[in-house]
């Protein structure tokens, strides 16, 4: 991916996975998955939502719209 600063990315993870912003409930998810998908358009990149369910649970996920290289 061209254009992609991918140690920003990297620690945009890392704090996602940390105490900073942790993951402690569905709305905290979902306002997390917002952002990534802010990032994501930041890169000018084409994302879609993609519906999943986890135990039970309705859930969405980010796919980036892109051809891998």
């Amino acid at each position: 991916m061209s254009g992609v600063d991918s140690e920003r990315l990297y620690k945009h993870t890392l704090k996602t996975e940390s105490g900073k912003h942790p993951l402690y409930s569905p709305e905290r998810m979902e306002a997390q998955a917002d952002h990534i998908l802010m990032e994501f358009e930041g890169y000018e990149r084409n994302t879609r939502w993609d519906a999943i369910e986890l135990k039970d649970t309705l859930s969405y996920g980010i796919k980036p719209a892109w051809p891998r290289t």
